[in-house]
């Protein structure tokens, strides 16, 4: 009985309280909202306020260097590759360009310019040593090319030239019998009156000219005299009272000197070969050679027939004729010297050709060495400045290299005979 009352009065009681707990609710509903949306729209000003960044502080840590430390050293810089070593000869010979060489001239047979019988006695050719110049002199006509002999000019025209020089500075000398011409690298042309004895009426003429460098030789009967300004002024060279330079003997440039050789036959029957020499100081020097002393003259000594490279012995003779000869006990350069221009007669460019025995060989410093064997003529006009050796056979000029074999450089045009 009891517990039915209390139910009834809880469920009472619970009616009563009903309404406020419904109003509680919806209070805490609302509440919720307006909380809600309070925080939906701070949300929305905040993102309108623009923000600031935070700077970040970091502590440089101060660089201590100690003074007993040395500086930091500068960057090094790569060193340059030595050049090449030159390749060695053997017998000290000089090292030529070995550069390709330019496709100059008609390519010829030996057997084709040998069969030419248009000849002529008298021819010279000069080459510089450095640079591209030739000349030819083929009787009395000069032509030149500065091209490497791709192409030729007649110059000294209307003058019968004798003899032609070249000097180092690029100017052409030329003689003649009464006058004395010169052509500048430029191109211009004078003439001037010999500095010495002008050719006798009674006599041959021999004027003869030559070059030591940029210097100039004037070589006329017994007298010599040379020129350092191209002829304007000259210094006579005196020579010796018991043999005068002679203008008439085979004359060339080797080793910056100029030698005149000589050859005659005395009443005896000697052979004998008077040789001169005038070196760059303007000394003359002089010697004959008995060509009886056969053991006596400089041998290429090589060990057989077949070699290809030499040696230089020198021996020295005696007055009396059949004595014995020994090896020379105190050495004269100049008669050395003397004694090798007499018996090989060297033409000098970029290096120093002979004819010796039928084959063409390079004179060096400690011997000489082959480099043609059958030379198919006996002698060596000039060698230009790749070593090449210049020949005039016939009326034309002839270049033969390792390269190129033969070519035809230039051949002199003859008018055809006129028939009368």
């Amino acid at each position: 009985m009891l517990a039915c009352t209390t139910m009834r009065e809880l469920e009472a009681s619970v009616d009563t309280r009903a309404p406020r707990v419904r109003r509680l609710r919806r209070r805490i509903v609302l509440g919720a909202g307006l909380g809600i949306a309070g925080l939906a729209a701070a949300l929305g000003i905040w993102s309108l306020v623009p923000t600031r960044e935070v700077p970040v502080i970091v502590e440089l840590q101060p660089i201590v260097l100690s003074r007993e430390a040395p500086p930091p050293p500068p960057p090094v810089e790569p060193k340059p590759e030595p050049p090449p070593a030159p390749v060695s000869t053997g017998l000290s010979c000089p090292v030529l360009d070995a550069s390709p060489e330019p496709d100059i001239g008609v390519r010829v047979r030996v057997d084709d310019f040998l069969n030419d019988e248009d000849r002529t006695d008298h021819a010279q050719v000069v080459a510089s040593r450095e640079g591209k110049t030739i000349a030819v002199l083929i009787d009395d006509e000069v032509t030149l090319s500065v091209d490497d002999g791709a192409t030729f000019r007649r110059v000294f025209r209307d003058h019968a030239v004798s003899r032609i020089a070249l000097a180092s500075d690029g100017t052409l000398y030329a003689v003649t019998t009464t006058d004395l011409g010169m052509r500048t690298p430029q191109g211009r042309e004078t003439w001037r009156e010999p500095p010495i004895a002008k050719c006798r009426d009674d006599e041959e003429c021999v004027n003869k000219i030559a070059t030591l460098g940029d210097q100039l030789v004037w070589m006329s009967f017994e007298a010599v005299a040379t020129s350092r300004d191209r002829g304007r002024t000259w210094k006579t060279v005196s020579t010796p009272d018991d043999a005068p330079w002679t203008a008439s003997a085979w004359l060339f440039t080797w080793r910056n000197s100029v030698y005149a050789v000589d050859h005659y036959y005395d009443r005896c029957g000697v052979d004998d070969m008077p040789v001169w020499r005038l070196s760059p100081a303007r000394k003359i020097s002089h010697t004959i050679f008995h060509n009886y002393y056969q053991v006596g003259e400089p041998v290429l000594k090589t060990s057989d027939d077949a070699a290809t490279t030499w040696t230089w012995r020198e021996r020295c003779g005696h007055e009396n004729y059949g004595q014995r000869l020994t090896a020379c006990k105190e050495r004269d350069d100049d008669r050395s010297a003397m004694l090798m221009a007499k018996t090989l007669f060297p033409v000098e460019g970029a290096r120093t050709l002979s004819v010796y025995e039928g084959g063409l060989i390079e004179l060096c410093a400690d011997g000489a060495r082959q480099i043609y064997r059958r030379w198919p003529v006996d002698t060596v006009h000039a060698v230009d400045a790749r070593g090449r050796p210049l020949v005039v056979y016939g009326r034309a000029l002839y270049r033969w290299s390792e390269q190129h074999g033969w070519r035809r450089l230039y051949r002199q045009k003859v008018d055809p005979p006129t028939n009368e």
